[in-house]
């Protein structure tokens, strides 16, 4: 395999990991209307999955949100963080969509703070170790 074909590999190796982490990203959030003080609260998250078998009901996830960090002038892109938000726990999974319920959120005090402090669209899951 000559040099080239070596860089093109890997920027298509690179594109495809990319492609699986972004089809790992939180796409709704649905809340249910209770009638009563009483009655639970339940909010859903869903999941955009390429495939069923990568969740399992049960499985814990941690979702992360992806943070771009600019000088104070806002011209200067310095790098982006990855930040743990709190964790979810599988409770449907479908062809292309998983359910997840909320378990906890992350105490900020060791982690950098966020302006939306709860799991919300657009934040990124992976499969908890």
């Amino acid at each position: 395999m000559n040099p080239a074909d070596k860089i093109g590999m890997g920027l298509f190796l690179s594109l495809l990991l990319a492609q699986i982490t972004w089809s790992q990203q939180i796409v709704d959030v649905r809340r249910n209307i209770t009638l009563s003080d009483s009655d639970p609260v339940y909010k859903d998250f869903y999941i955009n999955s390429s495939s069923a078998s990568q969740f399992k009901k049960g499985q814990i996830l941690t979702a992360h949100r992806k943070i771009m960090v600019r000088d104070s002038t806002g011209s200067t892109q310095i790098g982006e963080m990855r930040v743990p938000v709190g964790e979810l726990k599988v409770i449907s999974v479908f062809e292309k969509v998983t359910v997840a319920r909320e378990v906890k959120l992350f105490d900020r005090q060791d982690l950098p703070m966020l302006e939306q402090t709860a799991i919300m669209t657009g934040d990124d899951v992976e499969i908890k170790k």
